[in-house]
């Protein structure tokens, strides 16, 4: 008799510690009832993509696209540094709304524009133009085609 009980014990406490490893694992990424770990206020903050950081490269390639002297290449690196920074520090305001930025470093172009149209024809404004928004238009597109082949992988796996 007392070997049944001790065999029943033994059998309840294995299929107990079963059903409680099951109930205290945690809801995994991917499962029904997962939410994210709430993010710390310094990560809630979208940074400000430092875009001067390859000027320099892109300086040779507007020389060698528009043919540019030395004074015309110092003219359009001075604009295009004011102009970046002065969109950085619209764009690290915190307290202003998105449309707002956006509103802002809009009136903030054709001043851009306008300085560098001193040297440049028409049809070369538009190719800066191109040129120079054409990368933030070339980021734009490997963010959608790399999240286009995130969802297709994630639908083939899932």
């Amino acid at each position: 008799m007392m070997k049944k009980i001790s065999i029943l014990m033994l059998m309840s406490v294995i299929a107990g510690t079963g059903v409680l490893q099951a109930q205290v694992r945690p809801i995994q990424p991917g499962q029904r009832g997962y939410t994210p770990p709430p993010l710390e206020r310094a990560e809630l903050n979208r940074g400000v993509e430092n875009t001067l950081a390859d000027l320099d490269a892109k300086m040779e390639i507007y020389q060698e696209e528009f043919n540019l002297d030395a004074f015309e290449m110092a003219v359009l690196k001075n604009s295009i540094i004011k102009f970046e920074e002065d969109r950085m520090a619209i764009m690290a305001i915190e307290n202003m709304d998105y449309a707002e930025r956006r509103e802002q470093i809009e009136k903030l172009k054709p001043a851009f524009y306008k300085e560098v149209e001193v040297f440049l024809t028409e049809d070369e404004i538009n190719r800066f133009i191109e040129l120079y928004a054409g990368e933030d238009v070339m980021k734009s597109e490997m963010k959608k085609r790399k999240k286009a082949k995130k969802k297709k992988k994630k639908k083939n796996n899932g």
